[in-house]
């Protein structure tokens, strides 16, 4: 860090690295005001700055938005982080917080192995090398990033308090003219759960998000908006399951969406469909029933049958092992008793939803007919999320209502700066993150949408290159693959088609691949990195699956990530 010394006694640090500017400013929306345009404008060239200036690596996730019947909807706009290589930095890893419990893979690993389970071996090798993935991934490359500038971090100072006076901020023994707010959520904190939330909520995320910086923020006389939203999921928890000391659990949003899950309440009934995203899903747990005052949905439970048990991993566990902590009824009527379900409910929810999915019908919820719905669905199957539940013995898994973090917090203004109840800004003072309150509201369009707007800022001159939206520095290739109607093959070659992918990808080659979400049958989107569409043809060419003739489409597109799907363009290529 190049820290000067002004007049006033006051530090001010300078960050610089190869006559790089940080992006800031701005002249969008604050997040008091709605969608902003800052985020449209801004956001792809501050994600380009982190990859041109930083160790920061990100690729394609071809997700589609969460609600893709909205206008202006597309596919593949979220941003994975590849994994960080541990062996480069040794000790790094062990310096920063362990994942909560995700293993070691990347999120586009853990959208494609959703259906199958994660490769074990795979994840010891890159836990062995001190690798780190997901949040894991950005967090190393930003701290290496920041320390190779000089940049000096000071870890297990707690903030108690912050005083503004002579045109300085002062804490934890360190003065400075601008301090900005980064302490994440208030999830952690029941008196701050009771006093904002409509319900309560299991939190996944580190329990050090006790709202620290956003009683800060209240005490230095902050304006806060949204504090009843938080980034909601539905939550599965092994009583066992512990994170740094504190009861935790895991997202439940891929058992709910595979088909032979329900979700219902203590009635029995199907309440919500099992497949949405997980952040409206969680929504339906707020509901009051006028009856009695309490929540109508909580408690809930997961119920399958002991054919999803033998085929899907629940929980962590391996296929064919129900949880230890899952209850069990060799009939659905046991089931029920032992949950405290009224079992002529969930007799009759199951009666009803067994003749629809086998039909592969959902005439309530219409589960598994969006694009999102089908994409962590297993296309394997005749209906990527829908199966009776036929063959006892029957499992219930109790599910919560849970958060990943609040999104509630101090407002701010385009630039960051936190604003008072008059809407003026506090001399020094920003927020980032989820300690200031989301531009999204109660929303949640799609993947990544929690980091992406706090990323947003404008080019540092303030203008835009003639090319700056025609230009990207990754040749990228998408390849769809649908299959041909000849399930026994299919499953009986996936394992060699399977090893073909993963030496691609070990190669550099492949950077994502997952189900293939629309219509026309199971299939596959893999995203490539190539100098040319030829060259990915090639590398298929040798996929046992074409060789044996069980391709039966096969198509590769250009495709630029900062467009989104509907810029996908056709290539010539068979």
């Amino acid at each position: 860090m190049d820290a000067g010394e002004p007049p006033d006694g006051c530090a001010v640090p300078r960050l610089r690295r190869r006559g790089a500017r940080l992006p800031g400013g701005g002249h969008g929306r604050s997040s008091a005001g709605g969608a902003p345009a800052l985020v449209r404008e801004t956001s792809r060239e501050a994600v380009r700055w982190l990859d041109e200036q930083t160790l920061v690596a990100l690729a394609a996730l071809p997700r589609p938005d969460y609600h893709p019947e909205w206008p202006g909807a597309a596919r593949g706009r979220g941003l994975d982080n590849l994994p960080f290589d541990g062996a480069k930095y040794p000790g790094l890893s062990a310096r920063l917080r362990p994942p909560t419990y995700f293993p070691t893979i990347t999120m586009a690993e853990r959208d494609a192995w959703a259906a199958t389970g994660i490769d074990a071996e795979l994840v010891a090798r890159r836990d062995a090398e001190g690798t780190r993935t997901m949040g894991g991934a950005l967090v190393a490359a930003l701290v290496t990033s920041a320390e190779e500038r000089g940049v000096e971090i000071l870890a297990g100072r707690r903030v108690e308090d912050l005083a503004y006076a002579d045109g300085c901020w002062t804490l934890a023994g360190v003065r400075a003219r601008s301090v900005v707010l980064a302490s994440g959520g208030f999830e952690w904190n029941p008196r701050l759960q009771a006093a904002f939330l409509p319900n309560p909520v299991t939190p996944i995320s580190a329990p050090s998000n006790t709202g620290d910086g956003l009683e800060l923020g209240l005490a230095a006389g902050a304006a806060v908006a949204t504090m009843v939203g938080v980034w909601g999921v539905p939550v599965l928890a092994d009583p066992a399951h512990v994170y740094d000391g504190h009861p935790s659990g895991r997202m439940a949003n891929v058992e709910l969406t595979l088909p032979g899950s329900i979700l219902v309440d203590a009635r029995g009934r199907r309440f919500v469909n099992e497949a949405t995203n997980y952040h409206d899903l969680n929504k339906a747990f707020r509901t009051i029933d006028p009856a009695t005052g309490t929540h109508a949905h909580i408690p809930a439970w997961m119920v399958v049958d002991s054919a999803y048990v033998a085929r899907y991993p629940i929980g962590g566990t391996p296929a064919g092992t129900p949880p230890a902590w899952a209850q069990r009824g060799e009939t659905v009527a046991e089931l029920a008793l032992r949950c405290g379900i009224d079992p002529d409910g969930l007799a009759a929810t199951l009666a009803e939803f067994n003749r629809n999915a086998a039909l592969g019908r959902d005439p309530h919820f219409r589960r598994g007919e969006s694009v999102q719905d089908r994409h962590l669905g297993d296309a394997t199957r005749p209906h990527p999320c829908l199966a009776p539940l036929e063959q006892g013995p029957y499992h219930a898994i109790p599910i919560s209502p849970g958060t990943l973090g609040t999104c509630g917090g101090l407002v701010t203004d385009d630039d960051g700066r936190v604003l008072d109840r008059h809407g003026r800004p506090i001399p020094g003072l920003y927020a980032a993150g989820n300690v200031s309150a989301t531009v999204f509201d109660d929303a949640y369009p799609g993947g990544g949408r929690p980091w992406g707007p706090r990323s947003r800022g404008p080019s540092p001159s303030g203008e835009r290159s003639p090319d700056q939206l025609e230009r990207t520095d990754m040749a990228l290739f998408a390849v769809i693959y649908r299959y041909a109607d000849d399930a026994a093959a299919l499953d009986e070659h996936r394992p060699r088609h399977r090893d073909h992918l993963r030496g691609l990808h070990g190669a550099g080659h492949l950077v994502v691949s997952g189900p293939l979400a629309e219509g026309g049958g199971p299939g596959a989107l893999l995203i490539f990195r190539a100098e040319a569409a030829e060259q990915v043809a090639g590398w298929l060419d040798g996929d046992p699956f074409k060789v044996l003739g069980l391709i039966a489409e096969r198509e590769i597109r250009a495709w630029n990530p900062a467009f989104g799907a509907e810029r996908l363009a056709p290539l010539p290529v068979s």
